[in-house]
């Protein structure tokens, strides 16, 4: 008999602790799969802003330049 994962199911002779251990390794295979899936998104994100970062850095400095030169705006129109 094969348990989670394809792993061959070996009893304690305990029910109640063969259930819990099987449940428990069941849980691990699932959050370990997730957790691998998290890191290949993880990855791809990283090669995205790699591919991506330098067009991303130029805009970002566009966006403060702006944000000083409307600011500069602002004071002039105050002191009107």
């Amino acid at each position: 008999q094969l348990g989670p994962g394809g792993r061959p199911s070996v009893t304690t002779g305990n029910a109640a602790f063969d259930s819990y251990r099987e449940e428990t390794l069941r849980r691990l295979e699932e959050e370990a799969d997730e957790f691998q899936t998290f890191l290949d998104r993880l990855r791809k994100a990283r090669d995205k802003a790699e591919l991506f970062g330098t067009g991303v850095a130029a805009a970002a400095e566009a966006a403060e330049e702006f944000q000083h030169l409307l600011g500069r705006l602002v004071l002039a129109i105050k002191w009107w």
